[in-house]
This record gives structure tokens, C-alpha cells and sequence, in this order.
């Protein structure tokens, strides 16, 4: 048998392992967390550019896009 002072150790060594590893688990559900918000914020910006890009475009006559499209594709200068 196990004496009872051994086995006290062995169960506050088990809680504090038990604990350690929630506190860890607890960190990483933190980072991802954040991680997450970080790649939703990053997606937000890029939905707005891309519809602040297709407002743009929708608000061009035919004659402006038409110019506009032509330096972007073929770089001229003007």
C-alpha cells in the first residue's frame, strides 16, 4: 500500500498538473479567439475595398471606364 502522506502528494501533484493544463487550454482558446478576430477584420477591410472598388466602377460612364481600363491594361502614360 501506498502510505497516506504519499498519496496526499500524488493528489495535489495530479490537481496541479490537472490545472496547469486547463490554464493552457484556456490560453490557446484565447489566442484563437483572437486570431480569429484578427482574419475577420482583415476580411471585413477587403469586402469594403471590393465593394468600395465596385461602387466606383458601377458610377463610371461607359466612356471613363472605358479610358481608365485602357491605362490599368496597357500602363500608358498620360
Amino acid at each position: 500500500m501506498i502510505p497516506a502522506r504519499w498519496q496526499l502528494y500524488l493528489i495535489l501533484a495530479g490537481a496541479f498538473v490537472v490545472g496547469l493544463l486547463g490554464i493552457r487550454s484556456s490560453l490557446l482558446a484565447q489566442g484563437e479567439a483572437r486570431l480569429r478576430a484578427r482574419i475577420e477584420t482583415k476580411r471585413a477591410a477587403a469586402r469594403d475595398a471590393a465593394q468600395e472598388i465596385e461602387n466606383e466602377v458601377d458610377a463610371l460612364d461607359r466612356d471613363d471606364l472605358k479610358r481608365r481600363a485602357a491605362v490599368w491594361v496597357r500602363n500608358a502614360k498620360r
